[in-house]
């Protein structure tokens, strides 16, 4: 049986993972003013090494909703690190630890925020998921 949260079904997008957790990992949100989805794609934060250079290097060890990073500063970061939040979590009072999907998985992408995002940040997204071994359906 779906495990709920709020009325929603948490996971609904998950179709298979790899055998035992290496389909899974914690990950450090950002605190946010609003929830974060179940299926929210979510990247890992970098900052500039030198203000206004469009060169972001320097990880900040959170992750933030994909949709809260202009699609140019997505294509400077060093690596673009994407996954997929298991559960709806709301962070309004701190920086929370919570599963996502990053590896070796299968997704349905209407249950994801994916479509939510610009067409180039689309695209950056879409490849580095790819590369992590997640299928997209």
């Amino acid at each position: 049986m779906a495990i709920t949260y709020m009325n929603r079904v948490a996971a609904a997008f998950i179709l298979s993972v790899a055998n035992s957790d290496r389909s899974y990992s914690t990950v450090t949100l950002k605190e946010s003013t609003t929830e974060y989805a179940s299926g929210e794609v979510v990247v890992a934060e970098y900052e500039e090494a030198v203000a206004a250079s469009g060169n972001f290097n320097t990880p900040t060890g959170l992750w933030v909703a994909a949709t809260s990073v202009p699609a140019a500063d997505l294509d400077g970061y060093a690596k673009v690190k994407v996954g997929f939040l298991v559960r709806p979590t709301l962070a309004t009072d701190g920086d929370i630890d919570e599963l996502v999907v990053d590896q070796d998985a299968e997704v349905r992408t209407r249950d994801t925020t994916l479509g939510d995002l610009t067409a180039p940040a689309k695209a950056l997204i879409v490849a580095a998921v790819e590369a992590a071994g997640i299928k997209l359906r």
